[in-house]
C-alpha cells in the first residue's frame, strides 16, 4: 500500500516537472520567434546594426539556425562589409552546399564589387540546384545589365516576367534595359556675353560610346570668339579598371587661331574610397600661341547621399609666356555639388575662384587677374532615350570685367 502510494506520488512530480519543462521550451520557442521576427523586420527597416545584435542572440540560442546565418551575412554585405559576408557564405555553403538563398547572397556581393565573372559563376551552381527560382533569374539579368550584355539580360528578364508579371524589381529592371544604349549624340550651343569685347557663340557636337570598362568620347567645336572663328576637334577615353579605379586621356585640337589652345592634353587618375569618397589627380598642358600652362589639378569627391555628389578641385597652374610679362604661378580652386531631384532632373552649382573654372581656358584668361565664378545648370532625361540641358555661369573678375554664359544642349 506504501509502494503504491509512493509510486502515486513520483509519477505526479515526474507529470507537474514535465510540464514545466514543456512550458518553459514552449515559451522559449514562442520568444525565440519573437526575436527573428524583430530582427528580421529591424533589417528592413534600415537598423541594421541592431538587427545583427538581435540576429546574434538568435544564433547564441540555436547555433545551427541556418537562416540566423545567412541574415548575418547579408547583413554584413549590407553595411559594406564584403570581405566578412563573402567568408560567412562561403562557411554556410561549405556546411549546406545546396542552399541557393545563400548561394544568391554570394552572388549579390560579388556584383556590387563589380566582379561579374565570380557572380555569374555562384549564380549558375544555384540555376543548376533551382532551374525555376526567379530571384535567381532577376540576379542574373542585373549581371549581364550592369556588363551592359542587353541580349543576355533580356532572356533572363523574359522569364522572370513570364512567371511574375507584375514584379515591380522586373519591371524597373525592364525600364534599365530600354534605356540601355552603346552610343549617345549631344548637339549644344553655349552664347557667352563680356563687359570688354563681342558676344561670342560656340556650337558643338558630341559622339560617346559607353561599355562597362570604356566610355570613348569624341569632340568637334565650332568657336566664334574675340572676331575669330576656330574649329576644333578631340576626344576622351575613360578607362574602368577593377576596385573602383580609372584612368581618362583627353586630347583637344585647335590648329588656327589664338582663342583656344592649340593642343590640350589631360591625363587623370581617379581612385574610389570606400562607398562615400573618391580621390582624383591630373596633369593638363596647354599650348597657346602665346603662352605654355602646366596644370596640376587634384580633386576629392564626396558623396554623402546617393542622389547628392559633391567635388572640391584645386589647380595649381604654371604659365610661361615667351616674353614679357614674367611667367606666372597661380592657385585657384573649384567647387561643385550636383542633385538628382528625381529619376528625371538632375541639377548642378558651382562656385569657382581664380584664372580656372568650369569651361575651356582661353587666351584672356592667361593673365595674373582673378574672378569669381558662379555657374548653374540642369539636366533632364525626358525618356530614357533623349533629353535636354541647361546651363548658366557669371564670372567677375578683379579688374572689374564680367563675363556671362548660357549654353543648351539636346541629346
Amino acid at each position: 500500500m506504501i509502494r503504491a502510494r509512493y509510486s502515486q506520488w513520483f509519477l505526479a512530480i515526474a507529470i507537474t516537472l514535465t510540464l514545466a519543462a514543456t512550458q518553459r521550451l514552449c515559451a522559449q520557442g514562442q520568444n525565440l520567434e519573437q526575436l527573428r521576427t524583430q530582427a528580421a523586420a529591424e533589417a528592413y527597416a534600415g537598423r541594421h546594426a541592431h538587427a545583427e545584435k538581435l540576429w546574434r542572440e538568435v544564433l547564441s540560442t540555436r547555433p545551427q539556425d541556418l537562416d540566423a546565418q545567412i541574415w548575418l551575412a547579408r547583413l554584413a554585405g549590407w553595411q559594406k562589409r564584403y570581405d566578412e559576408s563573402v567568408e560567412a557564405y562561403k562557411k554556410i555553403l561549405r556546411e549546406h552546399p545546396e542552399a541557393t538563398e545563400a548561394m544568391l547572397g554570394l552572388a549579390a556581393v560579388y556584383l556590387w564589387e563589380s566582379k561579374y565573372n565570380d557572380s555569374l559563376e555562384v549564380l549558375e551552381e544555384a540555376e543548376a540546384l533551382a532551374p525555376e527560382d526567379m530571384d535567381i533569374q532577376l540576379l542574373m539579368a542585373r549581371n549581364f545589365l550592369q556588363q551592359w550584355k542587353k541580349k543576355e539580360a533580356e532572356e533572363h528578364l523574359r522569364r522572370v516576367l513570364a512567371a511574375r508579371k507584375r514584379d515591380q524589381e522586373a519591371l524597373a529592371l525592364q525600364n534599365q534595359l530600354d534605356a540601355l544604349t552603346l552610343y549617345q549624340v549631344s548637339f549644344g550651343y553655349s552664347f557667352e556675353s563680356f563687359s570688354f569685347a563681342p558676344d561670342a557663340h560656340w556650337g558643338s557636337l558630341e559622339f560617346s560610346r559607353n561599355q562597362p570598362q570604356d566610355l570613348l568620347v569624341g569632340n568637334l567645336d565650332v568657336l566664334n570668339k574675340f572676331d575669330e572663328q576656330v574649329v576644333r576637334a578631340g576626344g576622351t577615353l575613360l578607362h574602368r579598371f577593377e576596385h573602383r579605379r580609372n584612368l581618362r586621356v583627353t586630347a583637344l585640337f585647335a590648329p588656327r587661331g589664338d582663342v583656344l589652345a592649340n593642343q590640350d592634353y589631360d591625363l587623370a587618375y581617379g581612385q574610389n574610397l570606400g562607398e562615400r569618397f573618391a580621390v582624383n589627380t591630373g596633369y593638363r598642358y596647354l599650348n597657346f600661341r602665346t603662352a605654355n600652362l602646366h596644370v596640376f589639378h587634384p580633386a576629392l569627391e564626396f558623396y554623402p547621399h546617393k542622389r547628392v555628389e559633391m567635388a572640391a578641385t584645386y589647380f595649381l597652374t604654371k604659365s610661361r609666356f615667351p616674353g614679357p610679362p614674367n611667367d606666372a604661378l597661380t592657385h585657384s580652386y573649384y567647387l561643385r555639388a550636383l542633385v538628382q531631384v528625381n529619376a528625371k532632373l538632375f541639377t548642378s552649382a558651382g562656385f569657382a575662384r581664380g584664372i580656372e573654372n568650369f569651361s575651356a581656358l582661353s587666351r584672356d584668361r592667361l593673365g595674373r587677374f582673378l574672378a569669381n565664378t558662379y555657374s548653374f545648370g540642369a539636366r533632364y532625361e525626358g525618356t530614357p532615350r533623349n533629353g535636354f540641358s541647361f546651363s548658366f555661369a557669371r564670372q567677375i573678375r578683379s579688374t572689374g570685367l564680367t563675363q556671362t554664359g548660357f549654353g543648351f544642349g539636346f541629346f
